[in-house]
């Protein structure tokens, strides 16, 4: 174990600089588009808790969408009001500016090598394509909030002192929305939780939250406003609304009815291939307490719910990771074909991530008439993408069915 944990380290030690490397090249001009600075994200957020410290009310704006701070135009406030519950000085500052970014692209390196852990060269090689694939390098360069999310899910899954762990899921869920789907954790941190006991932690958090809404209700309507804006068009989308816009702008058809019947199929398969897991029923429901299985659940419903109800870039993609050590560990001690199906659809798909970010990139869009134009090379590109993500969430959300279903008879049998 005390091995396990410096080979651990050693990895990350090795593979931080690397990425530092990369995300400051050249090389990444080819898998994403490369801003004049890094952390954009992040520094957007820092910024924010700046002007806040200055006075400035992030929450009106004026006609040229902005807010002045500090004699600069900054962009107003995108995040609950919950970010500027946060600290800042000019100690701080420092702090927040020249090593937090860095500390926090470390902890998500150890702490992916950590749950993956790999055992063999196929996994090593699968644990590679994880952290160099484009997106996470997007996640990187960017420093998006949900870099974030991503190192409290893992956190949440280990962590033993609970309170911390609820009011962390409930402050991150008020500066975005989709973090409430790490709550599902509840359910899981303790095998010894009464059903009295769940009820009382949720009566405490929707408590909580309620106060929350009642005294900054103005900004939640101007943060649920700002949540239209910045959403993915075609390019680098991670959604199940991404075939039905992509057929949509192919064949001109209706792109509601596409969507209700891409929904319907999406629901159909995921309850058809979740009979496929039945065999796997005993299995699941003697670790369905492990901190495998409660990653699998915490990156699960993130995963489904940000896929299944969002338009979201592709950098979101980082909570499937949080599913795989549960895949890994099933496909070692069962022999079920859907779940090694899966697991070399996984690393198809990472693999296809290089090629579909490059034709993102090198695939300029015209126009004829004000209208876009995009190239068939680009459509087939990214309707494989969507298909790949398509097929691999219908397979995990059977998966997450299942384990659900098993977790809901064991608990509530005797109810």
């Amino acid at each position: 174990m005390h091995f396990d944990k410096i080979k651990i380290l050693i990895y990350t030690i090795l593979i931080f600089p690397i990425i530092l490397i990369i995300i400051n090249s050249d090389i990444v001009a080819n898998l994403y588009w490369q801003l004049s600075s890094r952390f954009v994200d992040y520094m957007a957020m820092v910024n924010w808790l700046e002007c806040h410290s200055l006075g400035v009310d992030l929450y009106v704006i004026n006609e040229s969408y902005s807010v002045i701070c500090d004699g600069k135009k900054a962009y107003p406030i995108s995040y609950g009001h919950a970010l500027l519950f946060l600290p800042y000085n000019d100690v701080l500052a420092v702090f927040y500016t020249k090593y937090l970014p860095f500390i926090i692209i470390f902890l998500f390196i150890f702490l992916t090598i950590k749950i993956i852990n790999p055992k063999n060269k196929i996994e090593k090689l699968l644990l590679f394509l994880i952290i160099f694939n484009p997106s996470v390098l997007l996640a990187f360069d960017r420093l998006n909030f949900d870099m974030i999310v991503y190192i409290l899910a893992i956190i949440i899954c280990f962590n033993r002192i609970y309170v911390i762990n609820w009011f962390s899921i409930l402050f991150v869920s008020l500066i975005k929305v989709y973090p409430v789907a790490l709550f599902i954790n509840i359910f899981f941190e303790s095998q010894k939780r009464t059903n009295k006991n769940i009820f009382l932690v949720i009566l405490l958090i929707s408590f909580v939250t309620l106060a929350y809404a009642y005294f900054y209700t103005e900004t939640i309507l101007f943060f649920l406003e700002a949540l239209r804006a910045g959403k993915p068009g075609y390019h680098y989308l991670f959604s199940l609304n991404s075939i039905p816009k992509i057929l949509e702008y192919i064949f001109n058809l209706n792109y509601q009815i596409m969507l209700l019947l891409t929904y319907s199929l999406f629901i159909f398969l995921v309850v058809k291939i979740n009979k496929n897991f039945n065999s796997l029923s005993n299995q699941l429901q003697n670790d369905i307490f492990s901190n495998n299985s409660k990653l699998f659940m915490v990156g699960g419903y993130t995963s489904v719910i940000c896929f299944f109800l969002f338009s979201n870039w592709f950098y979101r993609e980082v909570f499937l990771i949080l599913m795989i050590p549960h895949l890994l560990s099933l496909k070692s001690s069962t022999d079920n074909k859907v779940l090694k199906l899966l697991f070399f659809l996984i690393i198809a798909r990472y693999i296809y991530l290089f090629p579909y970010s490059y034709v993102n990139i090198h695939d300029g869009i015209t126009h004829i008439n004000d209208v876009r134009i995009f190239s068939t090379k680009f459509l087939i590109v990214i309707f494989l993408k969507s298909v790949f993500d398509f097929i691999i969430m219908t397979l995990f959300s059977a998966l997450l069915v299942q384990k659900t279903t098993i977790y809901l008879k064991s608990r509530y049998s005797k109810i």
